[in-house]
């Protein structure tokens, strides 16, 4: 497990991390625990070389705020689980705008942090069951399966968009990921899709619920539509 540690306080740094050691030694959990300045942070994102399952984030730090952090986390990593720390309650409602798990006031740290901890340990098993890993532009990123509408393969690139108009991009096959989704569809050689985001199957048409449409090849559209119709039986 890997966890972090960022705030522009170096003292409240130490003992913030020394209370999460603490709390993952209690429970049994082996994690090492890197820690960061906000710009030191920034300069890692700026480089996307962030792999971190969990991260305790201030959001007020001198001229950074720690919530632009977590939406450029989000970008980089979806499956980060974010526990905010914060002196200021008022910023309590502002943290929704981004993707996190827990938000601490620091005054409440000793009872607040091993439920935060605990929640923020269980969002990660649970993505974990759920994710693949990709590599892309040279950096490993975990992908919420559940969230991928859909894969297209153009020439040795392989295109995957994902929920919230994201896309990645990786060299990895086709063939490579529908061995780690197959109960993902395919309709087509160059398509793989999600059928929990299938629309209409037929006509030499693949509509899905985000108004993109894409070729059903008539080559695959026999086992796609018997896929399909599984996929639906599952859903009763």
């Amino acid at each position: 497990m890997k966890l972090s540690v960022c705030d522009d306080n170096t003292e409240y740094l130490t003992y913030l991390t020394e209370q999460i050691t603490n709390i993952c030694g209690e429970r049994g959990i082996t994690a090492s625990i890197d820690t960061f300045s906000p710009e030191e942070l920034s300069e890692r994102l700026k480089q996307r070389n962030f792999d971190y399952d969990i991260i305790f984030l201030d959001i007020r730090m001198n001229t950074y705020d720690g919530i632009s952090l977590a939406k450029r986390i989000n970008d980089i990593d979806l499956s980060c689980s974010i526990v905010f720390v914060s002196n200021y309650l008022n910023l309590a409602t502002e943290v929704y705008d981004v993707r996190h798990t827990y938000f601490i006031l620091k005054s409440e740290l000793e009872q607040r942090l091993p439920l935060a901890l605990d929640r923020a340990l269980n969002t990660v098993s649970q993505d974990f069951a759920g994710q693949i890993t990709i590599t892309s532009n040279s950096h490993k990123i975990r992908l919420q399966a559940d969230n991928i509408l859909y894969a297209e393969v153009y020439g040795h690139r392989l295109t995957i968009y994902y929920s919230g108009d994201k896309s990645f991009h990786t060299y990895q096959t086709l063939k490579w990921l529908h061995r780690q989704l197959p109960y993902f569809i395919k309709i087509h050689s160059s398509y793989l899709v999600n059928p929990a985001y299938i629309l209409s199957l037929g006509n030499g048409v693949c509509a899905l619920t985000n108004g993109t449409s894409l070729p059903n090849s008539r080559s695959y559209a026999k086992k796609a539509a018997e896929d399909y119709s599984r996929y639906l039986a599952s859903l009763l």
